[in-house]
């Protein structure tokens, strides 16, 4: 398992969809929770149902169903397949995709996420 606690650097509307990066050679496995209570958050992100692309199993994607606050505390555990060998860049990150306009795809916005940390990995 691997467990996140993160906060955001501004308000996030409901729509928006958070793209979870772990680094190549990991695989989102199971179990993606977003709770405040297992995951030892201030918050619960609220979310619909977790997107994976079997392509890039080092992927998740989780949309919004309603807003999240800057600055308050969320947390995400999910079960993972981990890395034979440590990546070159073992670093986590989380992506906010906006959309643009009803024709256009979604568009990455950098940095959305402060104060990512792992907590803790079984």
């Amino acid at each position: 398992f691997v467990s996140l606690l993160y906060q955001f650097s501004g308000r996030l509307p409901s729509g928006p969809q958070l793209l979870i990066r772990a680094p190549y050679g990991y695989s989102f496995v199971s179990n993606f929770d977003v709770d405040a209570v297992s995951t030892g958050a201030a918050a619960t992100l609220p979310i619909g149902l977790p997107l994976k692309d079997p392509s890039r199993p080092h992927e998740l994607v989780l949309p919004l169903s309603n807003y999240v606050r800057e600055k308050l505390t969320y947390g995400f555990r999910a079960r993972i397949g981990t890395a034979m060998a440590l990546p070159d860049s073992n670093q986590w990150s989380i992506v906010a995709l906006l959309p643009v306009e009803e024709d256009d795809p979604t568009v990455a916005v950098d940095d959305v996420a402060t104060g990512l940390s792992e907590i803790g990995r079984a």
